[in-house]
């Protein structure tokens, strides 16, 4: 207890004391305690400056390393706008194969080629309204020039060969810029060129617009896919229209387009040396050469029409059967053959001799409509039909092969098939002995004394005797 009672009584005084104090001391207390804070205030601020004005100092080099490359940068897109309206071109490429020019243009050769060329810019500067004037069109076409000019005489379209070189001729020195590339016979290295080219121009900033001539060709239609799954590459990349476009392209939903002109013909090329020729009366060479031959026979000819050969052959009933009685002589009458100028009788070649490539004979003839032989050369890859399958079938490797087997041909189609089976060599030749043989034992490509066939794959002994040939290819099969 006491202790408790000093302890208040300490307080007490010290309260006692403070309550004396002067004011004035109070006051100078308060004053120092105030500086001090004031001090120490100042000083954080001083702190703060120091760092604003670091910070001040770092964004002025900022702003004028900034104002340096802003002015490098609007002088760069100067350039390179400048750069893209003096170089803007359209390019377009085609497979000279399935789009062709039209006959009006071929014709003309040289000349032909000038003309098409014009009106191939005239027809894609309309398509361009948005470009500026001075903008390039550049193309380039790729086709086996030689096998094209062939297949447009076999079209009838031309009588010449050569008239379609001088028709690339003509076209390539309208521009610079517009080329015919002759690719031979590689379809692979004329597939690979148009893609891998319409890809590098796609890529260059100054290519506005690339315009394909593919649609004829359902291989292309992977790489348009390609094309328009990478990106804006459809508003890009369009296809120019000749012939009816294959579905496989039309699925792809690139813009298509028809030139105005007719610069392309809307048609496919047809061997019309394949089909539908007249029907000519042929001897087959199937009865043994040793078999005896009345000799009055000697005497009388058949008369054939003539688009065919004269042949010899004995006639349907002997002199025995023609008559009873041994005197007066016979006579021997013929019907007389229409008048003919004199001028004409010195140029008709004697009749020959019907023409056997060997024991077998030759094979018969098959006449084919044009729709049917279109749908079936149509037909690629997978979608081609079995020959065997369909022509002597059923096919004995379905599991293995790669051909079609489940469509249902018309009797059309399947002279189609049997046709263009035909134009593959029999292995055993003259010597084969299965009647219901698909392939060929003699060329059946022999018009007028000429092999239409550009590359026969028959050797000369399967051709009739003093054949021509559209090249010398197949003069390596002479034995």
């Amino acid at each position: 207890m006491a202790s408790n009672t000093q302890m208040n009584d300490l307080v007490s005084r010290f309260n006692a004391l403070q309550a004396r104090e002067m004011p004035e001391q109070r006051y100078y207390k308060d004053l120092v305690e105030r500086l001090h804070a004031l001090q120490e205030t100042n000083h954080v601020l001083q702190e703060k400056l120091a760092d604003a004005n670091l910070g001040l100092n770092h964004m002025s080099q900022l702003r004028k390393l900034y104002e340096g490359t802003r002015l490098q940068c609007e002088t760069l897109t100067a350039d390179l706008r400048n750069i893209r309206s003096a170089n803007n071109y359209v390019f377009i490429i085609m497979d000279g194969n399935g789009l062709i020019f039209d006959n009006r243009f071929i014709k003309q050769g040289r000349e032909g080629g000038k003309q098409a060329a014009q009106a191939l810019l005239l027809a894609v500067a309309k398509l361009c309204p948005s470009l500026p004037s001075s903008f390039e069109i550049f193309c380039d076409v790729l086709v086996n020039i030689a096998e094209m000019g062939r297949a447009l005489v076999n079209d009838g379209s031309i009588d010449d060969p050569s008239l379609f070189h001088e028709f690339a001729i003509g076209f390539t020195e309208v521009k610079s810029s517009f080329n015919f590339i002759d690719i031979g016979l590689s379809k692979g290295t004329l597939v690979r060129k148009i893609q891998e080219t319409a890809m590098w121009h796609l890529g260059c900033y100054n290519c506005r617009h690339v315009m394909l001539g593919i649609g004829h060709g359902a291989q292309y239609a992977p790489f348009l896919r390609r094309l328009n799954e990478a990106g804006d590459a459809r508003m890009c990349v369009s296809v120019i229209l000749g012939e009816p476009i294959v579905r496989e392209i039309e699925a792809c939903g690139n813009t298509v387009y028809a030139l105005d002109g007719d610069v392309f013909r809307t048609t496919k090329l047809v061997d019309k040396t394949l089909i539908e020729k007249p029907s000519v009366q042929r001897t087959e060479a199937t009865k043994p050469q040793g078999s005896p031959v009345p000799r009055a026979a000697t005497t009388q000819a058949v008369l054939t029409p003539a688009t065919s050969t004269s042949s010899m052959s004995p006639p349907q009933t002997s002199w025995a059967k023609i008559t009873k009685s041994a005197t007066p002589p016979p006579k021997l009458t013929m019907p007389l053959p229409p008048k003919q100028d004199k001028t004409k009788l010195a140029t008709k070649a004697p009749p020959q001799p019907a023409w056997s490539p060997g024991p077998r004979g030759r094979d018969p003839p098959i006449t084919v409509g044009l729709p049917a032989m279109e749908d079936i050369k149509r037909r690629e890859d997978s979608d081609k039909l079995c020959n065997n399958h369909f022509l002597r079938g059923p096919c004995t490797r379905i599991g293995a092969c790669t051909f079609n087997h489940t469509f249902k041909p018309s009797k059309e189609q399947l002279k189609a098939l049997a046709m263009l089976a035909r134009q593959n060599p029999c292995i055993n030749g003259q010597d084969c002995d299965v009647d219901d043989c698909i392939y060929g034992h003699n060329c059946p490509n022999v018009t007028n004394g000429v092999c239409t066939r550009s590359h026969c794959r028959f050797k000369v002994d399967g051709h009739p005797p003093n054949t021509k040939f559209t090249n010398s290819f197949a003069t390596q099969w002479d034995n």
